[in-house]
């Protein structure tokens, strides 16, 4: 079933999404301020340039995620306008995992010590690094760890630029690792425009899923109109060379962003223990590199073997694994530690519950996995009531990296449900039926019209970009095809028909079309985008649910 919310333009949906998201109106949405007020962003700034004159060595830990690797590009890059080659490190997904620790400071000998998108819940490498007699900056974004008892537990950092650390402190806490990075990088380069460091904490803000108000959103819109360009000084060699690639050699969107870029920035991470060097490798390559065609060509190839592992899995799952008790926990020996965290993002989707996927990992008495949640529960709260149960954890509100006891499964896994029930009911409403257990209806915000795409678009565009917080209006239509004119794609995997001159396209929804009986009339809910073909522009609606109710 579906239900139409109360509005009746474009810009009631948005007003309606921003004034509910953000702690601000629709007014004041649309004007956001440049470069907004970071706590500790100067004293950050001036304790690098002064190991910049000193000539020390400096050292980057990042992280292997598309944020932790743009992270890493735009800090390396800031300092080598500088004329410092700082050392690179991304800690190896599967034999270190997740954040800077103890082996990594074992490397290095002296100098300062920077961390981006991590860092703030690595306690012991921190004071091991202090130890060893480094200077330690930490720039993250992740919340702080916190003990039994609640109280917050910092790293004996020199400085620690968290805007979440002290929120009240700062003009805007809601930066990704790599929107940070790009914040240290104009401080230490005033005056220059660093618009392929732009670009990429564009895009790391679009896949970490931040809030786009603010500067955020300042930083994705300035994003999307400097990649657009595609000259030298908006775009990196090596991205232009993933462009390529990809064939994303026309108008760029923030969809392309989410479901494109960040996909292959994050690939060689998921499958090989140190393949997210590969992309900062390729970031850092100057376009004369004979290794930089290649080197995109793998990055692209491992995208492509990513998306057949996470298909073959989540296949598996579904025909052997009972996903009726929820939350869902899920425990599977022959998953890739690398993609757990995608196959619980669409389990959480799907199942509109709190999704934890577990896998086994290098050490046999530890297994691995992610969670995801829904708006409703707060998981890294979850898990921080339950840590006892947790050998090591870390996240936010919507997801979390953690590892437990093998033989603390079954313990962690009751642990975990009843904890998101105290969660639930912690934020008042206790009487309410529990979220995870309600069939949601299908919403939609207005009506298409196949006649008025081009306008409707045009409206839509006054208030892009789009995304976490403030999502694209949602519409409803009903289709009139012939089935014969229906067109797979990919293996009969996916649906593409044209109505009214606007292409419709269904992602993964051709079995659900054929289990309906190939009708000629259903209805579609979904979004509308736009599509570029050699320099040609359409309309294209996304189709995110489709069902026939009785037409």
């Amino acid at each position: 079933m579906h239900k139409k919310n109360n509005y009746n333009t474009i810009e009631e949906v948005v007003r309606a999404n921003v004034e509910k998201n953000f702690p601000i109106s629709l007014e004041e949405f649309l004007v956001d301020k440049p470069e907004p007020y970071i706590d500790n962003l100067e004293e950050t700034v001036a304790l690098i340039d002064s190991f910049i004159q000193k000539g020390e060595t400096i050292t980057v830990v990042g992280d292997y995620d598309c944020d932790g690797i743009s992270a890493t590009t735009i800090m390396a890059a800031g300092l080598l306008i500088r004329g410092v080659r700082p050392r690179l490190r991304i800690p190896h997904r599967f034999s270190e995992g997740y954040g800077i620790n103890e082996g990594i400071i074992d490397d290095i000998e002296s100098g300062l010590l920077i961390t981006v998108d991590n860092g703030i819940a690595a306690i012991e490498a921190i004071k091991k690094a202090k130890d060893k007699g480094l200077t330690v900056i930490i720039t993250d974004h992740h919340l702080p760890k916190v003990d039994e008892m609640g109280q917050t537990v910092l790293p004996e950092a020199d400085i620690i630029l968290d805007p979440h650390l002290y929120p009240e402190k700062s003009e805007f806490e809601d930066y990704c690792g790599a929107g940070i990075a790009y914040r240290v990088a104009r401080g230490l380069n005033p005056g220059k425009e660093l618009r392929t460091l732009l670009v990429l904490a564009s895009i790391a803000t679009v896949a970490d899923v931040m809030p786009l108000y603010g500067a955020n959103r300042r930083i994705l819109k300035e994003g999307l109109l400097a990649i657009n360009e595609r000259t030298p000084d908006t775009v990196l060699p090596g991205l232009a060379e993933l462009l390529s690639q990809v064939r994303l050699e026309n108008h760029i969107d923030e969809v392309d962003y989410g479901f494109t870029l960040a996909p292959l920035f994050n690939a060689p991470g998921r499958l090989h223990d140190d393949g997210s060097d590969m992309v900062v490798r390729l970031l850092t390559m100057g376009s004369t590199n004979p290794e930089i065609r290649q080197t995109a060509e793998r990055v692209f190839n491992n995208n492509n073997k990513r998306k057949e592992l996470v298909r073959l899995a989540m296949d598996d799952i579904k025909k052997n694994v009972d996903l009726t008790r929820k939350p869902i926990v899920v425990y599977h020996p022959g998953l890739g530690e690398g993609i757990v965290g995608l196959i619980a993002g669409r389990l959480c989707e799907e199942y509109n519950s709190p999704v934890i996927v577990l896998t086994d990992s290098a050490d046999d008495s530890i297994i691995k996995g992610s969670a995801r949640s829904i708006p409703e529960i707060h998981v890294k709260n979850v898990l921080d009531s339950i840590q006892e149960n947790v050998y090591k954890y870390g996240g936010h509100a919507g997801a979390a990296g953690l590892s437990i006891e093998k033989t603390r499964l079954d313990v962690f896994s009751d642990a975990f449900r009843k904890a998101c029930v105290r969660d639930f009911e912690k934020s008042g409403r206790k009487d309410e039926a529990l979220p995870w257990s309600i069939k949601k209806d299908a919403e939609y915000d207005l009506e298409f019209d196949t006649a008025a795409a081009e306008s409707i678009m045009e409206q839509q565009k006054l208030y892009a970009p789009y995304g976490e917080g403030n999502p694209k209006p949602v519409f409803h239509f009903v289709c009139d095809i012939n089935p014969e004119e229906m067109m797979y794609m990919t293996n009969y995997t996916h649906i593409k028909f044209i109505s009214g001159g606007v292409t419709f396209v269904g992602f993964n929804l051709a079995e659900k079309y054929r289990a309906l009986g190939c009708p000629a009339r259903f209805e579609v809910i979904g979004q509308l985008n736009e599509s570029w073909f050699r320099g040609e522009l359409s309309y294209q609606f996304q189709i995110d649910y489709l069902e026939v109710n009785g037409l």
